[in-house]
C-alpha cells in the first residue's frame, strides 16, 4: 500500500467518524420530522367527520410521504457536504507545504517515473515541490510549473506523452475508487 493510499486511508478514517457524528445528527433530525409529521396527521385524523376521515387518511399519508421525502433530501444533503468536507480535508493535507511524508512521496513518485518509457523527459513540477525534485533530480530536464497539490508532470521533449505523477492525480484516482465505500459508511450501511 503506497503512502498515498495510507494517507487515503487515515482521511477516511477520520471523515468516516466526522460522517457518523454528522449522520446520527441527521438521523435525529429525521425521527424529528417523521414524529411531527405523524402527530400532524394523528390531529388532521381525529378531527375529521366521519365522512371526511378517508380524505384526512389520505392526507395524513401524502404528509408523511411528504415528511420522509424532506428527511431523505435533508440526509442526502448532509452525506454530501460530509463528502465535500473530506475531499476539502484531503486536498488541504495533500497541498500543505509540511505534509509528514512529502519527500517521501515524491521519491515514490520519481521512482514510478523512472519506469516510464518517455523519451528525454520534461519534468514539470507543482512549484510546491520544485526545489525538493530539483535537489533530488539533478539530472533531470525541468520545465515550466504545473498547478496542483503537488508532485509533477513528466512529458516528452516533443509533448507527445504526458504523464501526471501529481498528488491530484492519484487523489482522484483513489477517491473515485473509494467513494462508494464511503458514500456506504455514511449512509450507515457499512
Amino acid at each position: 500500500m503506497s503512502s498515498i493510499d495510507e494517507l487515503v486511508s487515515e482521511i477516511t478514517a477520520l471523515a468516516r467518524e466526522e460522517a457518523e457524528g454528522i449522520l446520527a445528527a441527521a438521523d435525529a433530525e429525521v425521527n424529528a420530522l417523521i414524529g411531527a409529521a405523524k402527530l400532524e396527521a394523528k390531529e388532521v385524523v381525529d378531527e375529521a367527520s366521519l365522512t371526511a376521515e378517508r380524505r384526512g387518511i389520505q392526507q395524513a399519508s401524502e404528509t408523511v410521504a411528504s415528511a420522509r421525502q424532506s428527511a431523505q433530501t435533508a440526509r442526502l444533503l448532509v452525506e454530501r457536504e460530509a463528502l465535500e468536507t473530506a475531499r476539502s480535508r484531503a486536498e488541504e493535507q495533500l497541498g500543505s507545504p509540511g505534509l509528514s511524508g512529502r519527500k517521501d512521496l515524491l521519491k515514490a513518485l520519481l521512482a514510478e517515473a523512472k519506469d516510464a518509457d518517455v523519451e528525454k523527459p520534461i519534468m514539470r513540477p507543482v512549484e510546491v515541490d520544485r526545489p525538493t525534485l530539483e535537489s533530488m533530480a539533478k539530472n533531470s530536464k525541468f520545465g515550466d510549473s504545473v498547478d496542483g497539490l503537488g508532485g509533477f508532470v513528466l512529458e516528452s521533449a516533443d509533448q507527445t506523452i504526458r504523464l501526471d505523477f501529481r498528488f491530484d492525480a492519484r487523489l482522484d484516482r483513489v477517491w473515485d475508487e473509494k467513494i462508494p465505500e464511503v458514500s456506504q459508511i455514511l449512509r450507515g450501511e457499512a
